[in-house]
């Protein structure tokens, strides 16, 4: 076989690839919705923000590089570097028959040598790719990710241009070193979990630091979590007015777009499945918040060019009127919902699992 691409989709969820990759795969399937639509409630503010800035999703105790073993929908392996170096055709020789096996392929490169990445020839960027097919007649393979434009999509990398970004990258920190080999698990069987969803309802409307699940894994992490990110955001912006001149990270924007729209369809999802009886005032609230806040992130595109002090002014505004709205928005729900479902059983599993 001289090409084969597996199929992809861009995710509503891709500002941060530790999301869309995964995503990418398990979305393709509309029954991966009852678990899509269970999680990818909570937000956080990892790290020492606003330094770190590692603003996404919160879905488990797991760091970000590995969120996909996360996922009950994805099968994986874990297989160091150094094993594909032995394999016919080196590195190159197990991408292709990882991706003649169906199994997509996630690593890290270093962005300094791939020519579609905003880093070429500029600076050194250990990044993460994933490869989810390849051309052996013009030498391609077929990835994923940010373009120099940070549009997100499909792009093309020769062999030698990826070889050389994976040969040059320093493999010593945050698991480089290996790669992972991805699957749809379509034989797994997740049903909607309406508690969860209300248990996290109620950690991102009270800030509840929901690390603390973890505990018998991972120590709890003294992270920001829930609508109180709001309040860093400003913390964040009014430093930017009291000159410290940095470029708005619009990342921070497009997270809580993409949460907005997450939430909105998920009303809609639990109401088309009768998990909530008139979700409309809830979606009309939200889909509100997610037009807010996408003309926030223009206006941020607009800061970073001209560095107006007003627009900060106005992104401060906006964000106070979000959490109050969001706030007031998150209790009605939560209400609603504990109203109809307060009494429901338990969805316990009977089989053993091993």
């Amino acid at each position: 076989m001289n090409e084969k691409r597996l199929p992809i989709i861009k995710p509503v969820v891709h500002g941060y690839l530790c999301n869309a990759y995964p995503l990418s795969i398990v979305l393709q399937d509309n029954k991966s919705d009852d678990w899509f639509y269970s999680n990818y409630i909570q937000l956080v503010c990892a790290g020492n923000f606003p330094q770190g800035k590692f603003f996404s999703f919160y879905n488990s105790h797991l760091p970000w590089y590995e969120f996909f073993t996360g996922c009950p929908l994805i099968n994986y392996q874990k297989i160091h570097y150094s094993y594909t170096e032995k394999y016919n055709d080196g590195t190159i020789g197990f991408i292709l028959d990882a991706i003649d096996k169906n199994e997509y392929v996630y690593l890290h490169v270093d962005e300094y040598y791939v020519s579609h990445k905003k880093a070429y020839k500029f600076k050194t960027v250990p990044h993460e790719m994933m490869i989810s097919g390849y051309d052996k007649d013009t030498e391609k393979l077929y990835v994923s990710g940010y373009d120099k434009n940070m549009n997100y999509g499909e792009y093309e990398v020769d062999f030698s241009e990826f070889q050389t970004a994976f040969t040059m990258l320093d493999k010593t920190i945050n698991n480089r070193g290996y790669i992972y080999l991805l699957q749809h698990n379509k034989e797994y069987k997740y049903n909607f979990d309406i508690k969860l969803v209300i248990q996290s309802l109620k950690e991102l409307r009270y800030s509840e630091n929901t690390s603390l699940h973890y505990r018998s894994i991972t120590p709890p992490a003294s992270w920001i979590f829930g609508i109180s990110i709001y309040d860093e955001i400003i913390k964040y912006l009014e430093a930017d007015i009291d000159g410290s001149k940095e470029k708005i990270d619009a990342r921070l924007f497009h997270t809580l777009w993409e949460h907005k729209s997450v939430m909105a369809k998920r009303i809609k999802y639990m109401e088309e499945h009768n998990y909530l009886e008139d979700g409309s005032a809830f979606i009309e609230k939200f889909s509100y918040l997610e037009s807010l806040i996408l003309n926030m992130r223009n206006l941020v595109l607009k800061y970073n060019l001209r560095e107006n002090p007003s627009l900060i002014k106005s992104l401060i505004e906006k964000i106070r009127e979000i959490k109050e709205v969001e706030a007031a928005t998150l209790e009605d729900l939560i209400i609603v919902l504990e109203n109809r479902w307060k009494d429901a059983p338990e969805l316990l599993i009977a089989d053993y699992y091993l």
